[in-house]
């Protein structure tokens, strides 16, 4: 079932042969600063507040936190497209083709990244409740397809990719579970009612087990650490939206941890 169709003039696009990732970002900038289309004035608007273009305050409540590398994206951008400092346009241009892009084909098969109205509308979740697909057809439309029946009332889902940490370095929110953890060198999936899978070699035992305990167990004690006092409202919602992800990343440790223990218990039986 076709949920929607977007015509391809509509859409910011640009080759991946081109400058790919590169030059989707200057498109962007383009839109921000020189868009008349209503798209564009959309794009105008957003503003990503990404953890790394916080205000120090804010930020350093997430210093010694993963994923770590807050500011891998804008790093990457000085470094590899503009070999300079970034304007204010162009980190917010950036962060547009970070947070909002899709892309028509796997990356080494060449195809378009685009910018697509309506399609980056869509909330994100994973598991059974991603509901959609997308189908590209270039320099002709792209589509929304139902992955599966979705019923009256239900939510249509997009989904932005796979990791908890990583959402919310990218994207700033916390995900609904079902969420994905890469926490202390190991991979597992918090389920929605605090259940623990490890979907890739099982969970981990013995001497592997004892030092991944180990390192949840440090990183627990980071997550501990008092949260500094906001300067004014604006610096209090960002805080809080810390204090959202540092108790995510703490209920991730506890059930991680509590499923090893009644995995050994288990055993041991």
């Amino acid at each position: 079932t076709i949920l929607a169709v977007i015509p391809w003039q509509l859409c910011v696009t640009h080759p991946m042969d081109q400058d790919g990732h590169c030059g989707l970002s200057r498109k962007a900038v383009d839109a921000l600063v020189k868009g008349e289309t209503p798209y564009a004035k959309m794009l105008q608007e957003y503003d990503p507040s990404l953890p790394n273009d916080w205000p120090p305050n804010a930020r350093s409540s997430l210093d010694g936190l993963p994923p770590g590398d807050w500011d891998r994206h804008l790093k990457w951008f000085e470094a590899g497209c503009l070999k300079r400092k970034a304007t204010e346009d162009e980190r917010r241009g950036m962060y547009l083709m970070v947070a909002r892009s899709g892309s028509s084909r796997a990356y080494e098969q060449g195809g378009y990244l685009f910018l697509a109205p309506l399609y980056d509308l869509y909330n994100h979740r994973n598991g059974k409740y991603h509901n959609t697909l997308v189908k590209v057809e270039e320099g002709e439309s792209i589509s929304i397809i139902a992955g599966r029946d979705i019923n009256a009332g239900e939510e249509i889902f997009n989904t932005y990719g796979e990791g908890t940490l990583e959402l919310f370095r990218d994207y700033g929110f916390v995900e609904p579970h079902p969420r994905v953890w890469n926490l202390g060198g190991l991979r597992f999936v918090e389920e929605d009612e605090g259940r623990v899978t490890w979907p890739a070699a099982g969970a981990p035992m013995g001497p592997a087990r004892d030092e991944f305990l180990n390192r949840l167990a440090l990183l627990k004690r980071a997550l501990s650490a008092p949260l500094p006092s906001p300067d004014d409202d604006a610096e209090a919602a960002l805080l809080e939206r810390a204090s959202l992800f540092i108790s995510a990343v703490g209920g991730a440790v506890d059930a991680a941890t509590a499923d090893l223990a009644n995995n050994r218990l288990s055993g041991e039986l």
